[in-house]
């Protein structure tokens, strides 16, 4: 009989079944927004440079070969700041470098496994001004990553048709499908209101991604050649600075399965346990709602041989449902 894994989880909840099996179970969620130290994927991160010559560092664990994009933005409204934005690998060697007087950033393909660096400065050159606050938005695909509370992004299935917006200048939405091998999968982007031009790239489980550029539609007919995951990352194109409303369907990819959840305990010291029964060497991501429409991922991924058994503590005033999604490669 193989043994209960236990994961604890605090500041952050954890998600889980795909049958939408829903614990009222209530949670603190802590989001990102403290400027400098270790960046979330997919998280919006807001920073201030608060005097002349003062820089911002942020980093990054990534594997070599993996595909970084960063987004470096004042906010709604273009001022005197000017911000610049430098990205380097473990052995220092420049990835990304660019500046911009709204929005900059840039993207890359990490060479060596490690420590990166996000550096954020002002644009001294420029001659703007030196200080100023902004958002620092980064993603690295494939790979996990959280949808910002008030946000659009996450799962979509098939048959699902979401509404979604860039509703700043550098927005950026992340989605994410399952496909199995030989699946025809059609995903369709259309712009709804707004001037701005869809920017879309897809990642999948081969990592490498094409470059879609359309001024109101985009329509992905991708056969997949391979089972897995694919990642898709929807933003304004030109200078990133437009912004407006779009919807998101898809069809032909694979439904998500159910997990059967063995038990559900709750305990004096307010945490709630419950265990599910998996596929040895399947891996999946804990995710979190609390309107089982809009998921969001909390955690890394994990393997466990048979049963898991997730604990929640720090409870919420709200209700939110969780699940495990099969996120095997």
């Amino acid at each position: 009989m193989n043994p209960t894994k236990t994961r604890s989880v605090r500041n952050r909840t954890v998600n889980t079944l795909a049958s939408l099996l829903a614990l009222a179970v209530f949670f603190a969620f802590a989001e990102s927004g403290f400027a400098q130290g270790a960046i979330t994927n997919g998280q919006n991160h807001v920073g201030e440079i608060s005097s002349a010559g003062e820089t911002d560092e942020w980093t990054f664990v990534a594997e070599a070969g993996k595909r970084i994009d960063v987004t470096l933005s004042e906010g709604a409204v273009d001022t005197a700041f000017s911000p610049k934005i430098e990205v380097t690998g473990p052995d220092d060697t420049v990835l990304i470098s660019n500046t911009g007087a709204l929005v900059t950033g840039g993207a890359a393909v990490t060479a060596l496994e490690g420590i990166h660096k996000i550096k954020v400065s002002a644009n001294a050159e420029s001659g703007a001004g030196s200080t100023g606050t902004y958002t620092l938005r980064f993603t690295i695909l494939p790979d996990s990553f959280v949808v910002p509370s008030g946000d659009e992004g996450g799962e979509i299935i098939a048959g699902d048709i979401k509404a979604a917006s860039i509703n700043e200048p550098g927005d950026v939405d992340i989605w994410r499908f399952s496909a199995t091998e030989g699946e025809n999968v059609t995903v369709e982007v259309t712009r709804t209101s707004g001037s701005f031009t869809l920017f879309a790239i897809l990642s999948t489980p081969e990592n490498d991604p094409p470059f879609l550029l359309n001024p109101d539609a985009i329509s992905i007919n991708y056969p997949s050649a391979v089972g897995g995951v694919y990642y898709l990352r929807i933003a304004a194109g030109g200078d990133g600075i437009s912004t407006g409303n779009y919807t998101i369907s898809l069809n032909g990819a694979t439904e998500p399965q159910p997990l059967d959840i063995s038990s559900i305990a709750f305990t004096p010291d307010h945490t709630a346990a419950f265990s599910f029964e998996v596929e040895a060497g399947k891996t999946y991501q804990l995710q979190r709602s609390t309107d089982l429409d809009e998921w969001s991922d909390v955690g890394d991924p994990f393997t466990a041989d048979k049963t898991e058994t997730i604990q929640l503590s720090e409870l919420e005033t709200s209700s939110v449902f969780y699940r495990a999604q099969d996120v095997t490669p």
